[in-house]
């Protein structure tokens, strides 16, 4: 439930960003002379997240269908349209570093997520929190559908709203400390700075249950646990006035053995692009038919003796 400062913020950012004047190219500096890095925004990038592996044949057909254009996601024109607008270089991956574009992934992470995928029907606790619509992740990394987010700014604040599962994220620009260890998040606890013309987002203090990545399309990373030691820097940088420089930096000792790096480009969807509410939480029918589904089919097994 939204508490009351962080409804009034929202009240004033918005306001804020209607205040300019439609039909009008977007300034790329707020009123306080901040870069602006507000509006929608939604990846254009269909490159995957990791570098894909030639003897992975299950990895290459999923590239094929990295957006398969259904008619029922609701940002279907809106992902049409940016990776029309895209004209980036070709990547083998966005992760940027190590340069072979490939994650060295600790094999006791590995062991647990392959276990909870497949068995992903035996409990409730074994589903990605996607799934659970709890949460995709906090970092920016790409989604299938309902993949937009808008950015909202005050002087001391920003805040990014996820179309997908309709949440928002409020962080302070501030040089004050995180909270305390003990204090731990879906999103974890982020402080944000400028440096120069970039938003530099440092995070903490993330449940060690939460996920980088949850849908197929985060490739590896779907259902891959982390550390409560994880640390992500986000930097948003305004590349032009309908292009937004993301870069993604994951620490975490417990899971990967070296720190890495992905980069991506976030592009302006068209004007008539509308966020509509992921409406999805947990506990929804998706999961009790799931799990009743599988009890079913189990009885049908036949018994071993």
């Amino acid at each position: 439930m939204m508490n009351g400062r962080t409804a009034a913020f929202l009240v004033a950012a918005l306001a804020a960003q209607a205040a300019a004047p439609s039909g009008q190219t977007p300034s790329l500096t707020t009123p306080w002379g901040a870069p602006d890095l507000q509006g929608t925004w939604i990846s254009g990038d269909t490159t995957p997240v990791e570098t894909p592996d030639p003897s992975d044949q299950e990895s290459l057909k999923a590239l094929s269908r990295w957006f398969p254009g259904n008619d029922f996601t609701s940002d279907r024109t809106a992902t049409v349209e940016a990776v029309v607008k895209y004209t980036g270089p070709k990547r083998r991956s966005i992760i940027t570093d190590p340069p072979s574009g490939r994650l060295s992934i600790k094999q006791s992470a590995i062991d647990e997520r392959d276990y909870r995928l497949n068995h992903l029907n035996d409990t409730y606790e074994n589903q990605t929190l996607w799934e659970r619509c709890i949460s995709r992740g906090a970092p920016l990394l790409p989604a299938p559908y309902d993949s937009a987010y808008q950015i909202l700014q005050t002087p001391d604040t920003v805040a990014i709203f996820y179309e997908l599962l309709h949440v928002p994220r409020i962080i302070p620009i501030t040089t004050g400390p995180h909270l305390g260890s003990s204090v731990k998040q879906w999103f974890g606890d982020s402080r944000a700075r400028w440096e120069g013309k970039t938003l530099v987002v440092e995070t903490i203090n993330f449940r060690d249950k939460t996920i980088l990545g949850s849908a197929t399309t985060s490739r590896r990373l779907r259902g891959l646990p982390h550390s409560e030691r994880l640390k992500t820097i986000e930097k948003f940088t305004r590349a032009d006035a309908g292009t937004m420089r993301y870069e993604l930096t994951v620490d975490d000792p417990g899971t990967y053995d070296h720190q890495w790096t992905a980069t991506l480009d976030l592009l302006q969807p068209p004007a008539s692009y509308q966020l509509l509410e992921s409406a999805c939480h947990e506990g929804n029918l998706y999961l009790a038919n799931a799990l009743r589904g599988a009890r079913v089919e189990e009885a049908k097994q036949p018994q071993r003796r």
